[in-house]
């Protein structure tokens, strides 16, 4: 991969966009559990660790090309843990489907076999997490939290997510699933 590739920069604007989502699903969490959400609150707990190893793989793959990775602050708002899960869902929905398939495109335009698996691995995640938030939406709605996961299951190695348990292998990186991270308690 060629540090003036397109690729690259693709690289920098998803690291900067999943440290964000890191530090905004972080203090999603938070918010879910003050407004007495639990299982939402673990879901945001365990999107935002899958955000972080997504951006730890992102950031490595431009520090081995010799990519500074450049500083900021991620900016986000936290509003009510349902005014949150429907923002998330439409940005999901929309921007972050488009950007990642677009970001596809180009690697694999480029060459760039490693870029492509990554965004194709992150796309398909993020995919995930819409359903998630849609489920989490209509049990606010319906005031339960029944069919809710109360555990997560976030593959250390590319952040795939699995609600309640994992697989023997991860479907995208083949991590085993014992080596998951366990997300079941705030």
């Amino acid at each position: 991969m060629d540090s003036n590739s397109i690729s690259t920069a693709n690289r920098l604007t998803a690291y900067k966009s999943e440290i964000t989502a890191f530090s905004k699903y972080t203090a999603f969490s938070l918010k879910a559990a003050q407004d007495g959400y639990r299982n939402i609150a673990l879901l945001y707990k365990a999107i935002a660790t899958s955000e972080n190893i997504q951006a730890k793989n992102n950031a490595k793959k431009l520090q081995e090309k010799g990519t500074t990775i450049p500083s900021f602050e991620p900016v986000f708002t936290v509003k009510s843990t349902k005014e949150n899960l429907m923002d998330d869902a439409a940005g999901d929905a929309f921007g972050t489907t488009l950007q990642l398939q677009d970001f596809i495109d180009t690697a694999s335009k480029e060459s760039d076999a490693v870029a492509a698996a990554h965004f194709t691995h992150t796309l398909n995640t993020e995919k995930k997490y819409l359903e998630l938030f849609k489920n989490s939406i209509q049990a606010i709605n319906s005031n339960t939290s029944i069919g809710l996961a109360k555990s997560f299951m976030v593959c250390p190695g590319c952040g795939n997510t699995y609600a309640k348990s994992a697989p023997e292998n991860c479907d995208y990186c083949m991590t085993e699933g014992f080596k998951f991270i366990v997300i079941d308690s705030l």
